[in-house]
């Protein structure tokens, strides 16, 4: 047997052993959230050294090291793994450019390092990129789309707020199972539903028919809803090889006559969306070209050239007018150039028919 104080000295080295280990334990920083950054360039990337002049301006040009060394407590929100895509004004996205990013966001998204994905683009295209992705990626991991309305040298440039806001998105608990999201000016919008609806200032992006899905303001996130149960496959498919179909869009104005429609088929076009007046109504002449070309395996659809409301079947016209007779499709509240997105996927399968083209444009 140990004498008293013996004991009782062990018992306090033991007690004080216990609370030094707990003290370590909780010591650890938990776990960051682990986002895959990827820049491709845009006015978050750009930069105007002579304030307030448009000539100066030059989209893509900051690297994506750079954004992140720029944003204050940006490390602090996640584990951080930027990459430089591409630097380029998000107006010259293209078919390749497009691949490019789709198939590094999927292999991202299938990479168990990687919890979340953030990418900053500029604003030209991006409802149009976001939308591609939307319909290309599934799973239960957040991608959101970032950008700017000001250069990274302006005054009030609002790029690093806007880059804050997305990666305190894309770690948010509810943000998962929400798919594809765009988020600026503290406000977060969901890819199916947000247009770009002002040329300069920073709350250029809405989503009119549907509304943004949540707001974001500083580490707090809102939701409005409950997210959908996550997509097990994604609705398309990217082409194995080769790149997308050619699609074009008709803008209807007064007079608009057949010329540029036996121009964009003459240039090889499988698909042309009809960015229509009203609720996407097109001229006699461009209806009877339409009708034309679409006996030769042309497929048209049609939308409304504003960024809001409906195109329903019963709009095309009655009767010989009506896209039953003609040929087209309704193209329900898509914008023109996110239909054209939908058309270069959807084209991509073998021998798709019309009946096949009006179920997926419902399933969207």
């Amino acid at each position: 047997m140990f004498p008293v104080s013996v004991r009782c000295l062990n018992l306090g080295w033991a007690l004080a052993l216990v609370v030094l280990l707990a003290s370590a334990a909780f010591a650890q920083p938990a776990t960051k959230p682990r986002v895959l950054l990827l820049a491709t360039g845009g006015t978050i990337a750009g930069v105007q050294p002579k304030d307030g002049s448009g000539q100066s301006y030059r989209a893509g040009v900051v690297g994506v090291d750079e954004l992140v060394d720029a944003v204050s407590g940006l490390r602090d929100r996640a584990e951080i793994r930027a990459e430089q895509l591409m630097n380029i004004g998000s107006n010259n996205m293209n078919d390749e450019t497009w691949l490019k990013l789709a198939r590094r966001v999927i292999a991202g998204l299938a990479d168990p390092a990687v919890d979340a994905i953030v990418i900053t683009h500029g604003t030209d295209t991006m409802e149009e990129s976001a939308f591609l992705l939307s319909l290309t990626t599934s799973g239960e991991k957040p991608v959101v789309l970032v950008g700017s309305m000001r250069p990274a040298t302006a005054i009030s440039a609002d790029g690093p707020g806007n880059l804050l806001d997305a990666v305190t998105v894309a770690v948010h608990p509810a943000a998962r199972t929400r798919g594809v999201m765009v988020v600026l000016n503290n406000t977060v919008h969901g890819a199916r539903d947000v247009t770009k609806v002002d040329t300069l200032r920073p709350h250029a992006f809405d989503s009119p028919n549907a509304g943004a899905l949540g707001w974001v303001e500083g580490a707090e996130v809102k939701f409005y809803g409950p997210a959908p149960a996550p997509r097990g496959e994604p609705r398309f498919a990217l082409p194995e090889e080769g790149t997308f179909p050619r699609v074009d869009v008709i803008y209807m104005s007064a007079g608009t006559d057949e010329v540029l429609i036996q121009a964009s088929v003459g240039a090889g076009a499988k698909g042309i969306v009809v960015a229509g007046s009203g609720a996407g109504s097109m001229t006699s002449a461009a209806r009877t070209a339409v009708r034309t070309h679409t006996k030769q395996g042309v497929f048209f659809l049609r939308t409304a050239r504003h960024s809001a409301g409906p195109v329903a079947a019963s709009d095309g016209g009655a009767g010989d007018n009506s896209d039953a007779a003609v040929g087209t499709l309704a193209g329900t509240d898509l914008t023109p150039a996110k239909a054209r997105v939908f058309l270069k996927l959807a084209l991509l399968k073998p021998d798709v028919t019309r009946d096949e083209l009006m179920k997926l444009i419902g399933e969207l």
